[in-house]
């Protein structure tokens, strides 16, 4: 307040409350200054009450040095109350606690709201300062919230308070309690820092901007950005209050309740408008606009917030309007108000209904179309049907769900009528008729599924006696015709009015197949039925395929069942085959097995073709003959090693020829022996059995055993071992010294068989021996065969000995 002519200065004095009274009082003045406008220090007086009217101007007059006259006017408190203040900052650490060092953010809007003791409403805002900082004054005792706009170009950050009990969201601290001239401090709000796409180019120039500054303006283009270039404007000068702006109301949602058939009438007092605000003190001047009136009934709204509304009739449960609240300049958001309008029990409604069915023909309903399906209930309860009157023709069975069967008196034709009510389980509905007509009008005919069955590749022919129309009936006793509605997918089928019918199954089909067809009695058709044929199989012959195979001279061949003759054989029927044989061979001995494998033997020294047929049988039938062809190849004469090459031995090596068989031995094609074998008996040893190789030259390459000269010798033989039977073909060796390694020599695995194994299927033996009718360097006994060599090398030869000592069938013997 202005005080004319002179001002005073006021001595300190304790911070309390010094009011005026009426009339006159001291307030320790010491001296006069010159005139100046009255004015409170920081540590003057805290309070004092002033006396004034809000239209009066009129000064405190001087009446002595120490003493003022004021007016008595309407009493008004002004006191230096209570403070809330903190700060709006870039919260570097993350830790929810500013830091002296951490920056402030300026130009944030902060909305205090809250509600003072005394009864009074604040609704005030503010703008942080240069340094982030804010602080709302002369707060009387109450409960306030502070609320911070966040910054657009800031990413939030965690709130803090000092306020004991105070709750804390997003942007927004609740529940402060402020006591008598209390000071809250450190309310602060916490952000992150800039999102990327505020990040401005003005960071990375030269003439960086200091942080403040850079935080102020980008605030300021964010805000103008969003169209409040007041704001925008205000935040740029660095002003800490807020341009005035009028907030839009508030609305809140309504719920009232109406009785079915009542009408709902409120008034202003409890209207629409009751429970809304508006931050600017406009309340009285609030206005209700209708967004959407009701669904079931009629409304009245008054813009004072008052309405009327009447439901429709027999409608009971829930219906809405919505509005807005309107200060004349804003209006708040689309509010909803609820009407419960609570239901009173009304019967149901009963609706007449007809029906029509053929003479002796049954007539069948659903609950979905039986006679309460048009019937209603206002509360849409569930609905029962009550029989009042029945038939008085014909059976009649009511359901409670309005389903219902009737059955025609035989013969009967004309119309029956039964009358029911509908109950909705406490009231019952008028009194319906329900009318049936049974009229005169021809019976469908029934159709009979049907099956047939024939042979494969067997075409079924069916009279009408026992066609497809034999076991189809007709009530009316009409005479019946086949008509063909779907035909078969495999062969060919021809349908004849009297239901016979032909049918030519595919070339070689078997399995089932069907038609389908109706029975005409010449006014209406039967249901559809399915005819089934079922094709049989007939069994088919199994088809034989020649067979060659190669086998070595004096050789047996072995065929396994996997490579047999039977393996290239077919049966269309999926049979199992077995080989029967129809010719033998004429050069060698023949064992065929059912499963297609077999022996051949060639004959002694035989090469050439030897032929045998058979026939495959799938145990019904047989197939055609086919012949299987066997090549026995001819061995050459000459060659022990085969033809020699580049790194096989030559000349210097092992050379030799094939000999015959060895003449004077016994036949030992029984079972190995055991026991001792007296050579002398023999004018030609035989070379079979175990013998020690040895150097004609006397050198022996077995350590220990003392060389024998050729001779004839008598040896006993171990009960351990065994004499193997050399009868069981001959070998052919080929040496390829390619295969050795490091100079290491060759095992006797590198000693490849030429041509088919032998009978037993074991590998390659070689035995050493010397021999007296033999006038070779060396000879070579080699199942069965004498080979004898024509010239060798020494050192050779005795490697050849020693990689093949011990590994001929039985091994070495000692003398």
């Amino acid at each position: 307040m202005n005080i004319s002519r002179r001002a005073f200065i006021l001595k300190t004095i304790p911070a309390r409350r010094v009011p005026f009274r009426d009339g006159l009082m001291s307030l320790g003045i010491d001296h006069l200054v010159r005139p100046a406008t009255f004015a409170r220090q920081p540590h003057a007086i805290t309070m004092f009450q002033r006396t004034s009217k809000r239209s009066s101007s009129a000064p405190c007059s001087p009446i002595t040095p120490r003493r003022l006259r004021c007016e008595s006017l309407e009493p008004r408190q002004m006191l230096h109350g209570g403070v809330l203040s903190g700060f709006v900052y870039l919260d570097a650490d993350q830790d929810g606690v500013r830091d002296e060092t951490e920056q402030g953010v300026p130009g944030v809007t902060i909305t205090l709201t809250g509600n003072e003791t005394g009864g009074g409403t604040v609704n005030k805002s503010a703008l942080t300062q240069s340094d982030g900082g804010y602080s709302f004054d002369d707060l009387s005792p109450g409960t306030y919230a502070l609320n911070q706009t966040q910054p657009e170009p800031l990413l939030d950050a965690q709130e803090s308070t000092s306020a004991a009990g105070a709750s804390i969201g997003a942007d927004q601290i609740t529940n402060i309690v402020l006591g008598d001239e209390q000071t809250i401090a450190g309310n602060n709000f916490g952000e992150r820092g800039l999102r990327p796409e505020f990040v401005s180019l003005r960071l990375f120039l030269a003439s960086t901007p200091a942080p403040a500054t850079m935080l102020r303006e980008t605030i300021a283009d964010s805000v103008e950005a969003a169209g409040n270039t007041e704001l925008a404007t205000t935040i740029r000068a660095g002003d800490t209050t807020p341009p005035s702006q009028n907030a839009a109301p508030v609305g809140v949602a309504d719920s009232y309740t109406v009785a079915e058939g009542g009408t709902l009438t409120v008034p202003v007092a409890t209207g629409v408008l009751n429970n809304d605000t508006d931050a600017d003190d406009d309340h009285d001047e609030l206005s209700a606009q209708l967004v959407a009136t009701t669904q079931n009934g009629t409304l009245t709204l008054d813009p004072n917030g008052s309405f009327t509304y009447t439901p429709n009739n027999n409608f009971s449960g829930t219906d809405t309007f919505t509005y807005r609240a309107s200060d004349g300049e804003a209006t708040s958001a689309v509010t909803t108000v609820t009407i419960t309008v609570t239901g009173e029990n009304d019967a149901p409604t009963a609706a007449n209904d007809s029906y029509s069915t053929g003479d002796n023909n049954t007539l069948t309903t659903t609950a979905a179309n039986g006679v309460l399906a048009n019937d209603t209930d206002p509360e849409n309860d569930a609905l029962t049907a009550q029989i009042v009157t029945n038939v008085a023709s014909g059976t009649l069975t009511l359901n409670a769900n309005g389903s219902f069967t009737y059955v025609p008196a035989s013969g009967f034709t004309g119309n029956v009528t039964f009358t029911y009510r509908a109950s909705d389980g406490s009231l019952t509905s008028n009194t319906a008729t329900v009318t049936i007509t049974v009229t005169d009008q021809n019976q469908a005919p029934v159709a009979v599924a049907n099956s047939y069955s024939t042979t494969e590749n067997t075409t079924l022919t069916v009279n009408a006696a026992n066609g497809v129309l034999a076991n189809d009936t007709d009530a009316d006793g009409d005479t019946l015709a086949a008509q063909l509605i779907s035909n078969v997918a495999s062969g060919t089928l021809t349908l004849n009015n009297d239901g016979s019918f032909t049918y030519v199954p595919a070339s070689g089909f078997t399995g089932n197949v069907s038609f389908t067809y109706h029975a005409s009695d010449g006014t209406t058709t039967s249901n559809t039925v399915t005819v089934t044929i079922n094709v049989t199989s007939t069994n088919q012959a199994p088809v034989a395929v020649a067979n060659s195979y190669t086998t070595n001279e004096n050789s047996p061949l072995t065929v396994s069942a996997a490579s047999g003759v039977l393996t290239n054989d077919t049966d269309a029927d999926g049979d199992t085959l077995t080989a029967q044989l129809v010719s033998n061979v004429t050069n060698g001995t023949l064992a065929l097995n059912p499963n297609g494998s077999f022996t051949y033997t060639p004959a002694s020294n035989f090469s050439g073709t030897a032929t045998f047929t058979y026939r495959a049988s799938d145990g019904t039938t047989t197939s055609n003959t086919v012949t299987v062809t066997i090549t026995v190849i001819d061995l050459p004469p000459n060659s022990l090693f085969g033809t020699v090459t580049s790194g096989s031995f030559t000349q210097s090596g092992l050379l030799g020829d094939r000999m015959d068989l060895v003449s004077g031995a016994p036949a030992m094609s029984q079972a190995h022996q055991n026991g001792d074998i007296d050579y002398t008996g023999y004018s030609n040893p035989p070379t079979y059995g175990p013998h020690h190789g040895s150097d004609p030259n006397g050198t022996d390459t077995n350590p220990g055993i003392t060389p024998r000269p050729t001779g004839v010798y008598t040896t006993e033989q171990p009960e351990e071992d065994l004499i193997h039977n050399l009868e069981h073909g001959h070998v052919w060796i080929s040496y390829n010294p390619s295969l050795i390694s490091a100079g290491d020599l060759a095992l006797l695995e590198q000693f490849v068989r030429d041509g088919s194994p032998n009978a037993n299927g074991s590998g390659v033996g070689v035995i050493l021996t010397p021999r007296a009718a033999n006038d070779a360097m060396i000879a070579v006994a080699s199942w069965a065969r004498l080979l004898k060599m024509n010239t060798y090398d020494p050192a050779t030869l005795r490697q050849f000995i020693e990689t093949n000592r011990g590994k001929s069938p039985e091994g070495f013997l000692t003398p």
